[in-house]
């Protein structure tokens, strides 16, 4: 990417989070912000990986993690409702893979229901199937009954 590129995952850039009263506002955003990119990191890129029951990655030169260059921006906007300060933590965290899978199906009807959401998953939940991250090669049909309940689909 060159200079003040800045990729395009065709998912909205923008959270509004309602924090109660705003302690301080300034860090809310800052722990919004790293939560929605740590969600796409996790969602699109993130991966462990065996063979022959070993962990293939040592650290983060073998691990993918997003790096700056794919970081979209991300606006946050922090709207204080009043009432006590409630805990943000990793509010911004677990919808953001959820927030993908929604995007991928909205845009071309796959349902993606294993993380990382991979080109090749996308591809083969377009084509009705799931690929395993356990088992590479084994898939299941849309006929099959398990894929009724996508969540329990592990091949």
């Amino acid at each position: 990417m060159a200079g003040s590129e800045v990729p395009n995952y065709g998912i909205p850039n923008w959270m509004a989070v309602d924090p109660g009263i705003a302690l301080p506002p300034h860090n809310i955003v800052a722990q919004m912000e790293s939560n929605i990119i740590y969600g796409l990191s996790q969602s699109i890129k993130e991966q462990v990986t065996l063979e022959n029951g070993a962990v293939q990655q040592s650290n983060f030169h073998d691990y993918e993690v997003f790096r700056m260059a794919d970081v979209p921006n991300v606006e946050v906007k922090v709207m204080p409702q009043g009432g006590i300060p409630r805990a943000i933590g990793e509010m911004g965290l677990p919808p953001t893979a959820g927030a993908v899978a929604n995007a991928v199906r909205a845009l071309n009807g796959a349902d993606v229901t294993q993380m990382p959401f991979t080109p090749a998953r996308v591809v083969a939940a377009m084509k009705g199937y799931q690929i395993s991250p356990f088992a590479s090669g084994r898939r299941r049909s849309k006929g099959d009954p398990r894929r009724k309940n996508p969540a329990r689909v592990f091949l």
